[in-house]
């Protein structure tokens, strides 16, 4: 007789009525199983763990992926839960619901599918009632496989069960699925009057085998949960097997708007009454507040002139990678909320329901994003969701809200616009995003654009529709999509349009929306350099200044301006708000491989405004200096710091981003300049802020004078002198202020002595998912920052929590977030470098209160300690049980006798301590000893007042005879991995159970794999739960590449530009948005030409070619090898041009994959 394991086994929450949190209590396995749908699948060495979870972060990077998404492998995942539904739920309708699953996933209750999901980003359902137990003691079981194959996306997704997971335990007659829509249509006539007009639609379904009677009543409360309306109700009879909505309205006087600066929520609160008794209850969050877009004067929010200062993020949360944790969603937006942002662009696919629920509460608007690209797969990425978006659904799917007759396309679009369309935050919906880029066009785009909005017209009829474009309508068939949006009522969003381009665009599409912006690219804590893109010091870092942009895009400085200046320009979103994990231009690429120096790097962006720690870049000061009014913005761009300065004839350059009426700058205790702001404001009453300088000693301090965005800030060219150079900020009346935001004093960095430690929470709940933000910093005896301390910190955590993860914001690290090198397996201890003095640190609780101890240690460094407070979660008690200890199979040879099942268990409380507690076991048929089979064993365990029903499963087995071979595939050149369990077979040919599985490939290296159509031999043991060991073999097949259908990518160019050079010739270069594979050039010429490329705009390589007549004067340039480029130059003699331009060039491309 063999136990497995013994296994912490949670408690999770008491599954009565209503939505009911299911992220407690999961298994987790990395890689493909064949039983693991099963219940009684034997999963006590699978990993233990809570949703939400993102297995690609807790893989190591590699060169095997792609820069585009960070470097970091996807694969396949196995989650199960193991759970008791009690007996009054035997009569309920079950559904089990899933707010995003990155990418496939297919789901399991009680060893039957029920559906599966193919859009990663979306929410979606499964009643799964009928293949449930519902008596209290019979252990239920939810398995789900993920599978996630790469490339699938032009960012980092994550994968697995990232977002939250709920049951939903409703009557037969019950309100539909995210079934209620409120509205206030007309709120802008209304309001004036001092009332408003609510309307309430709740969809019913009935799923009783005969009709009922059913009534449906609204009152609607303020946030003090006083009512403010009376009470509303309509009724209808509802058939069997049929859904109705029912529609009501409700008055309310003198309403409360929502705003960016006050969000006030009020609540519907919904019952639905079946012979005259509440089965259900259901309250809908919604705010009074109505939107409008004028040709001249752009944006206006409940009847008011506003500005959309905007941000784009992705959904990442650095060191969490995708996992959607509130207080890390929370955390990002609030530090967009303080820089001033408006409003927030979910690029490029639909938000987590959390995000929306704190934009409501922060006061931030939406333009949510429903796809980045439509039925064509962009930059190659084979995997992504248009290969199903024209696809239909089938029965075998099972989705809650889908059919037959529904596209993949047209159920995403639903499900996401009926889950938000309350949110009073949510001002738009974005049908997609640069939808050719890294594509190809497609005639049928103009038709997609109309089936998207009369999708959201269904469910949504209160907003509008935009989309974003980078072709400024450069392309007929984008023309024609952006036609579509403006006659639909939509606002048209252009993402990098120049100051002339919007200035002639709006003169076609009225007001317009700068759907991206910026694209500046830059490090935090680099003052080497003001060079754009510029290798600032050999370790793929860029400059801070605002001097560093991407080819086809701006400054931050430019931006504001451009979106400032112009009323008609409803606003801008930046790109981004926050650094991303993938994605790392200057050094991006789309296929597998480094880019640089053959190591994963940089794996992350440059983009953002602040780092992935959360610790803001420079330009956080200059977007809060024009967005934020609230306070006094005043920091200096500048380490003074000799060791970290870029110097001009002895001087540095210091700029200054504020918004006080006056600054001065000091030296030391000199006075060296002044800045005087002049305030700009539009006629839509708009206003922003210029700088004029001056200088009291030009010998030491110069002014740089800049125009246009340049003009938003001070800059001054200062020789350095050891000590500190700081500012003072002055009101208009002359006073000074004294309390400012930002870094406005900067000191000499003198040797580094310590480390400093900063805590945003004191305490957090006991509730398995709180999460403590700890900053780490490298000072010195004053405690100035050193910003190019480097120190390794090493920490320790003693208490109930876990390190969720580390960062320090390097975009060229491997030793960072939930890497192995850097995170122990208990994940109580981890190291991380400082990047610019500075680390970060995160935290989460278990469901046990009690004192955290975090020490941190660096070598040569005082050790910096803090403590963080658990606190026993709302509405639980210290002695009330979270968890208990025991395995939970049990393994008997055929014929046994007896089993012996543990007497005793350990449990846990609350509080943390730990009891012994009996259990008594129910009594089984011994007959089943004598057949080969599993079955279950329920037993009870009660401490004082609580009883526990539990359960453990008995496993009959006869004798092993071996294990499955496996056979697989791999690149020349790279190590394959090998599966980590592999089933085993009974005597009598049966499959039993897989076992772990051990290779042995100490011996083996890349080489071994070198040569493509070689057959490599690896053996190995199988290791079931008898402790033998069992031969085993793999056979792995070393293949190469499949290059598919050749494409022309011209119709993507960004721009083509073309400059003469001496003795007569021409260059002609041709950029796009994004990197691409190039393998050849199509020219009607047959004369000297050549070809250089660049992958990061900066650096640039000559490549040769052969040359090949395709007929009729047309000849392929075709590369030597496959180059992969962000923009190529043609080098030319000048009098060739003509030809070219009057023929046209082809830039051939090719659809990549493996076989």
């Amino acid at each position: 007789m063999v136990f497995t394991r013994q296994e912490e086994i949670r408690i999770g929450s008491p599954i009565l009525g209503g939505d009911i949190p299911f992220n407690e209590g999961w298994k987790f396995y990395m890689g493909e199983s064949e039983s693991a749908k099963r219940s009684d699948f034997n999963d006590a060495s699978w990993q233990s763990l809570s949703l939400p979870h993102d297995f690609s972060i807790e893989q190591e990077f590699t060169v095997e992926g792609e820069a585009q998404s960070g470097f970091l492998p996807g694969g396949t995942g196995w989650y199960r839960k193991t759970f008791l539904m009690p007996e009054a739920c035997k009569d309920k309708t079950i559904l089990l619901s899933f707010d995003g699953v990155y990418k496939d996933s297919y789901v399991y209750v009680n060893g039957i599918l029920v559906g599966e999901n193919h859009y990663g980003y979306m929410p979606f359902s499964f009643d799964i009632t009928a293949l449930l137990v519902c008596d209290g003691v019979t252990e239920n079981t939810v398995a789900v496989r993920v599978e996630h194959t790469i490339p699938s996306s032009r960012w980092y997704s994550g994968s697995g069960i990232y977002r939250e997971v709920a049951l939903l335990v409703v009557p037969p007659v019950h309100i539909a699925l995210n079934g209620i829509r409120i509205s206030t249509p007309r709120l802008a006539r209304e309001y004036g009057n001092g009332t408003a007009t609510v309307s309430c639609e709740v969809e019913i379904e009935n799923l009783l085998e005969e009709g009922r009677e059913v009534i449906v009543r609204n009152q609607i409360y303020n946030a003090d949960g006083i009512p403010v309306s009376e009470t509303v109700e309509t009724g209808q009879r509802l058939e069997t097997g049929t859904r109705s909505c029912l529609i009501a309205s409700a008055k309310v006087s003198h309403p409360l708007l929502w705003s960016l600066e006050d969000p006030v929520m009020y609540c519907v609160r919904t019952e639905l009454l079946v012979s005259n008794q509440v089965i259900e209850q259901r309250e809908t969050k919604f705010g009074f507040r109505w939107f409008a877009f004028d040709e001249q004067e752009g944006f206006r929010l409940n009847g008011r002139n506003v500005k959309l200062c905007g941000v784009c993020m992705h959904h990442d949360q650095g060191a969490l990678g995708a996992a959607a944790c509130y207080d890390a969603v929370y955390r990002q937006l609030s530090l967009m909320k303080e820089m001033g942002a408006n409003a927030v662009r979910t690029a490029h696919n639909p938000a987590d329901k959390h995000f929306l629920q704190i934009c409501d509460e922060l006061g931030l608007l939406v333009i949510e994003e429903l796809f980045d690209g439509w039925n064509v797969s962009k930059n190659g990425n084979s995997h992504d969701f248009a290969a199903y978006f024209n696809e239909r659904l089938t029965e075998k799917q099972g989705l809650i809200g889908g059919s037959r007759a529904m596209t993949w396309a047209e159920f995403a679009v639903k499900s996401t616009v009926r889950r938000d369309r309350n949110h009073p935050s949510l001002m738009l919906w974005s049908l997609g995003n640069e939808i050719q880029e890294g594509a190809a066009v497609s005639k049928e785009f103009p038709n997609i654009a109309k089936k998207l909005i009369a999708w959201i017209r269904e469910e949504d009829k209160e907003r509008k529709v935009t989309h974003g474009d980078n072709t400024r309508a450069g392309n007929e068939v984008l023309r024609e999509v952006l036609e579509v949006v403006r006659n639909s009522g939509g606002i048209v969003g252009f993402n990098y349009a120049a100051a002339s381009e919007l200035d002639a665009l709006t003169r076609v599409y009225g007001c317009l929306i700068s759907s991206e912006t910026a694209s500046a690219v830059n490090s935090r804590g680099v003052y080497t350099t003001e060079q754009s893109r510029a290798n600032a010091d050999g370790k793929y870092h860029l400059t801070s200044y605002d001097s560093s942009t991407v080819a086809w895009g701006k400054t931050a400085s430019a931006s504001i301006y451009d979106t400032m200046t112009r009323d008609f320009v409803a606003g801008e979103f930046v790109w981004t708000g926050f650094d991303y994990i993938g994605e790392p231009t200057p050094w991006n690429g789309i296929d597998r491989g480094s880019k640089t120096d053959g190591r994963a790097l940089p794996n992350s962006s440059y983009f953002g405004i602040v780092e992935t720690t959360g610790f803001p870049k420079d330009s956080y000061y200059l977007y809060r200096s024009q967005w934020n009014r609230k306070d006094t913005t005043l920091h200096l761009v500048t380490a003074w710091d000799e060791k970290n300065m870029r110097k001009e004839e002895g001087k540095t350059p210091v700029a200054i981003y504020t918004n006080g009426a006056r600054v001065e700058l000091y030296r030391n205790e000199e006075h060296i300049g002044t800045a005087t702001r002049r305030v700009h404001r539009t006629k839509a009453g708009h206003c922003y802020f210029t700088y004029e300088m001056e200088t009291r000693d030009m010998v030491n301090c110069t002014p740089v004078r800049g125009s246009e965005g340049k003009s938003l800030y001070a800059k001054f060219m200062v020789a350095y002198e050891k000590g500190r150079i700081w500012a003072k900020a002055y009101d208009e009346q002359g006073k000074e202020i004294k309390k400012t935001v930002g870094k406005a004093m900067v000191y000499t960095p003198e040797a580094a002595v310590k480390l400093r430690v900063a805590r945003d929470r004191e305490c957090i709940a006991a509730d398995g998912k709180s999460l403590v933000y700890l900053t780490y910093d490298v000072v010195d005896d004053r405690g100035v920052i050193h910003t190019t301390a480097n120190h390794i910190i090493r920490i320790t955590l003693e208490g109930n929590a876990q390190i969720a993860g580390v960062d320090n914001g390097d975009q060229a690290t491997l030793a960072k977030y939930q890497q192995p090198a850097v995170l122990s397996e208990d994940k109580k201890t981890a190291e991380i470098a400082a990047y610019a003095g500075k680390a970060l640190v995160i935290l989460r609780s278990t469901e046990a209160s009690g004192e955290v101890r975090v020490t941190a240690q660096s070598d040569g460094l005082e050790p910096a300690v803090t403590t963080v407070q658990i606190m026993e979660a709302r509405n639980k008690k210290a002695g009330e049980l979270i968890s208990y200890r025991m395995p939970r199979h049990c393994y008997v040879p055929l014929g046994a006798a007896r089993v012996e099942l543990p007497e005793n268990i350990e449990v846990t409380l609350r509080n943390g301590k730990k009891e012994t507690c009996p259990v008594s076991w129910s009594p089984f048929d011994r007959e089943r000893l004598k057949q080969r089979g599993n079955f279950q064993v329920t037993g009870r365990l009660t401490l004082a007042s609580e009883a526990l029903n539990l359960s453990i499963t008995i496993h009959v087995y006869s004798e092993i005879a071996g294990g499955k071979n496996y056979s697989g595939m791999t690149r020349p050149g790279v190590i394959p991995v090998l599966p980590a369990q592999v089933m085993t077979y009974l005597s009598d040919g049966s499959a039993f159970e897989e076992a772990k599985a051990v290779w042995h490939m100490e011996n083996m290296n890349a080489a071994s794999f070198a040569h493509a159509g070689d057959m490599v031999e690896i053996e190995g043991e199988a290791l079931p739960m008898d402790g033998k060991a069992y031969p085993i073999r793999a056979f792995i097949r070393v293949a190469v590449p499949i290059y598919g259908e050749e494409i022309n990518i011209m119709d993507q160019l960004l721009r083509l530009e073309k400059r003469e050079e001496k003795r007569k010739k021409l260059l002609i270069t041709l950029t796009w948005a994004t990197v691409h594979w190039i393998d050849s050039v199509n020219l009607y010429l047959d004369s000297s030409i050549s070809f250089s490329y660049t992958l990061d705009g900066v650096e640039w390589k000559e490549t040769e070619y052969r040359k090949t007549e395709l007929g009729k004067n047309r000849y392929a340039f075709i590369f030597k090898e496959r180059i992969e480029a962000i923009a190529i130059c043609l080098r030319l003699e000048q009098e060739a041009f003509e030809v070219i331009e009057a023929s046209g060039i082809e830039v051939m491309s090719r659809r990549v994959s493996y076989e």
